[in-house]
């Protein structure tokens, strides 16, 4: 199935293998957040200014919303057409999950970067003016997050704000296409794993070697999905 739907069907810790795997990466620590710590983050942050001009995002933001209001029982409104919003946290999450209007996946995704971005400026302000607040937001989601790290891990992480800058925000895979349920598909996924790591890893890009696995997992892609480059 897709790789966004590993989760449903298995643990955290498969599904880190399966980033792992298919990538080739070492990522060991992990912050998973459902719809209501998001909310609560978000809200207890002041909530974030985002603008929204296409209406059609707006009209499927709003069906979304009325679900995640009933699942986190936390009640937001609708949005009255297009605009600038404070988003609440209900609001925010609602907009991440749209992937209708023209969106897409690579779309959807490109809401939820925004959203953490938008997250990650409010935290910066606030840790000058209002460091209780930061607090707060670590701590309130605490029951509905699954990690790794201490509450002194997160906490350390939230002060270090501060000195946090996302320069790029790019999607993944660089060479894709729509295959079955929507789904994105690479095209040569080995290719995008040699372009992810130049990215990731700049300073040593002339002396990265892709493991055969990769290849393999890239011909099986191919193969199942009749994508090629």
């Amino acid at each position: 199935d897709k790789a966004n739907s590993q989760l449903c069907y298995t643990d955290i810790a498969d599904m880190i293998s399966m980033i792992n795997r298919n990538l080739d990466l070492n990522i060991k620590d992990y912050i998973v957040l459902n719809w209501l710590a998001a909310a609560q983050v978000v809200d207890t942050l002041g909530g974030i200014e985002v603008s929204i001009e296409n209406p059609e995002v707006i009209r499927y933001m709003n069906g979304y919303l009325t679900e995640v209001n009933q699942q986190t029982g936390i009640w937001s409104e609708q949005l009255d057409g297009s605009g600038t919003y404070n988003l609440t946290g209900t609001q925010a999450v609602a907009f991440c999950r749209v992937r209708y209007a023209g969106l897409g996946d690579v779309g959807r995704t490109g809401n939820q970067r925004m959203i953490i971005e938008r997250c990650l400026k409010k935290v910066k302000e606030l840790i000058l003016t209002k460091p209780t607040t930061v607090v707060r937001a670590v701590s309130i989601g605490m029951d509905s997050i699954a990690t790794n790290l201490s509450m002194l891990e997160l906490g350390n992480l939230a002060f270090q704000a501060g000195d946090f800058e996302i320069e790029e925000s790019i999607s993944f895979p660089y060479d894709l296409t729509k295959g079955v349920k929507d789904a994105v598909v690479a095209r040569e996924l080995a290719d995008n794993v040699v372009q992810l790591h130049a990215y990731l890893y700049p300073e040593a890009a002339y002396a990265y070697h892709l493991p055969e696995e990769i290849k393999r997992i890239s011909e099986d892609i191919a193969w199942m999905s009749d994508v090629k480059k």
